[in-house]
């Protein structure tokens, strides 16, 4: 793995969280939330992220999508 990958790989985590939000809460709530609003939202789910055990669950496809 070359030193970019990492951080590629983060950057595409993060993307693919922030659109998961707006997906989950639709573009229009979204764009109503104001900047302090959208930080915890995105707080919260980072702290998911960083979650080793819940990251290890769904890497070994032992948890349920609904747990998730």
């Amino acid at each position: 793995m070359d030193a970019e990958a990492p951080d590629k790989i983060a950057r595409r985590v993060l993307l693919e969280a922030r659109n998961s939000i707006i997906d989950a809460m639709g573009a229009g709530e979204w764009n109503r939330l104001t900047t302090r609003e959208k930080a915890y939202v995105c707080r919260k789910a980072a702290k998911c992220l960083h979650d080793m055990e819940r990251v290890l669950e769904f890497m070994s496809y032992e948890t349920d999508e609904r747990r998730l």
